[in-house]
Parts: structure tokens; C-alpha cells; sequence
């Protein structure tokens, strides 16, 4: 077998000038074709690159903004809960005291009212027992009495004091304005009562022996002859009846009076009553502590 080196060399240079001529022709533009299109695609991968760091970035922003938003709910919600708790305290705190000062004010009013219950009680039963007092002792004035109340006005009369011995007989010329002599401290409140200085006694020096029911002449002289001993100067002498004494002898002149009788006692008796304390009502107790 022989080799044809012409045959050889020709197909040789056949392959040179296609591959000259596919190089001039057709890889060029091929090449440009694949890099146009490798730079597109790379362009296309490059904004998709940045479209999605946009939205990673617009998706942080919008998480930031959604954080925030909760937050400030949050705060808001919280703020809101503390306002309402408060006032809902406050409120409460209110309503508290509106009903403390109610209970107050009902608590007030009812021990006003019990108390105003109790003084006309106080008042009403004190003018009862008066009353009985005065209509069991009203038959009782017989001679027996009348000695008992004539030594009693005698020591009365032994205890007054020199201004007030003046004052019944008529020595001062002035009554006193509205000062009266003070009371032995022996002779207690009792006897202090009994004296006052007299607003609407006989006028000019005379002295009025005031009774109950009409004297006999022998109790009259009786009389005359007592005040005789103790007083002087003795002044003119009047008897006269007062039958709302009940029974005893009283003394009256125009700046004294010697009071001395079952009226004046069931008087100083009856202003005793009313000075007494008035006891505390049983409910306050549980009302004061109802309020507190």
C-alpha cells in the first residue's frame, strides 16, 4: 500500500482554508452572539440581585416599622390600662366618700332627731311628774305644812348675806344689774337656787309674804313676829295668795325674792333633770362603725 502524500497535503490544506474561513465567517459572530448574550443574562442576574436586596431592604423597613407599630400599641394599651385603673380608683375613691359623708350626714340626722325625740320626752315627762307632784301635793297644805315651810324660810332667812338681807328689806336703794351676791359655799347649789333677785316684785319698800292659800291671823302673826326678829329695818308687810305655789311661804320685795315653796323646789328639781347629760343613743355605736 503507497501513501499519497499529494492526495494527503491537498485535504490538509482543504481543512486549513475551512477552518480560515469558519474562524472569518462563523466564529466571530457566533462569539459575540454567546458573550451578548452571556452580558444579558449577567445584566438580568444583576437586577434581579438588586430587586431582591430592595425588597429584603423594604421587608426589614416594613418588620421595623411593624415592631414599632407594636411597641407603640403596647405602650399605648398600657398607657391606657393605667388611666383606667386609676380612674377607676379615683372613681371608687369618690363613690367612698359620697357615701361616708351620706353616712355621715344620715347618721347626723338620725342622732338630731333621736336626741330632739329624747329632750321632748325629757321635757314631756318632767312636765307630767310636775304636774302629778303638784296635784299630789296641792291637798297637803294644812297647819303641819305651813310650820315646816315657816322654819325653813326662818334658817333661809339666818343664811342670807348681809347684801342680800339689804336686797329683801329694802336698804338698797339700786337693785344690782346683773350681778347677784355669791352663796355661802355650806348652803350648796340648792339654797343658791332658791334666791334670785326679783324682776317683778311689789314696787317700793314693801315686803310681800306670799302663800299658797289664806293664812289664819294666828300664822300671820306668827309670821310677823319671825321676820321681826331677823330683819332689820323691817319694812311694811303684805300677805297676799298665790295658789300656784302649791303650799309654802315666799318672800318679795322690790330687788329680792326669797323663794320657798313646793313650786320653786319642783322648778329647781325639773332644771336638774334638764342639766343632766343626755345618755348616748344604743345605735351609734354600730353606725360609727358601719361608716368606718
Amino acid at each position: 500500500m503507497t501513501i499519497d502524500w499529494w492526495g494527503i497535503g491537498l485535504q490538509a490544506l482543504n481543512v486549513l482554508i475551512l477552518i480560515w474561513l469558519l474562524s472569518r465567517v462563523l466564529w466571530k459572530p457566533v462569539s459575540q452572539a454567546i458573550e451578548q448574550r452571556r452580558a444579558t443574562a449577567q445584566a438580568t442576574l444583576d437586577a434581579a440581585d438588586d430587586a431582591h436586596t430592595e425588597a429584603d431592604r423594604r421587608l426589614a423597613s416594613l418588620n421595623a416599622a411593624h415592631a414599632n407599630i407594636a411597641a407603640e400599641r403596647s405602650a399605648l394599651l398600657k398607657e391606657s390600662s393605667l388611666k383606667a385603673e386609676a380612674q377607676g380608683r379615683e372613681t371608687l375613691a369618690q363613690a367612698r366618700q359620697q357615701a361616708e359623708a351620706l353616712l355621715s350626714s344620715a347618721h347626723d340626722a338620725i342622732t338630731r332627731e333621736s336626741d330632739l325625740t329624747r329632750q321632748q320626752d325629757t321635757q314631756h315627762a318632767l312636765s307630767l311628774a310636775v304636774a302629778i307632784a303638784a296635784r299630789l301635793l296641792a291637798p297637803l297644805d294644812n297647819a303641819a305644812v305651813h310650820a315646816a315651810f315657816r322654819e325653813r324660810l326662818h334658817h333661809k332667812i339666818t343664811t342670807l348675806t348681809r347684801h342680800e338681807r339689804d336686797a329683801l328689806t329694802g336698804a338698797l336703794q339700786h337693785a344690782p344689774a346683773a350681778k347677784q351676791p355669791p352663796a355661802h359655799s355650806a348652803r350648796g347649789a340648792e339654797a343658791a337656787m332658791t334666791r334670785e333677785i326679783a324682776g317683778t316684785a311689789p314696787s317700793g319698800n314693801v315686803l310681800s309674804i306670799i302663800t299658797a292659800a289664806q293664812l289664819s291671823a294666828t300664822q300671820q302673826a306668827e309670821l310677823k313676829d319671825l321676820l321681826t326678829r331677823e330683819l332689820h329695818p323691817l319694812p311694811s308687810l303684805r300677805f297676799e295668795v298665790e295658789p300656784a305655789l302649791l303650799g309654802g311661804v315666799e318672800l318679795r320685795s322690790a330687788h329680792f325674792a326669797l323663794n320657798n315653796s313646793w313650786q320653786s323646789d319642783l322648778s329647781v328639781l325639773a332644771k336638774a333633770f334638764e342639766a343632766m347629760p343626755t345618755p348616748p343613743s344604743a345605735s351609734s355605736p354600730r353606725e360609727t362603725q358601719h361608716v368606718s
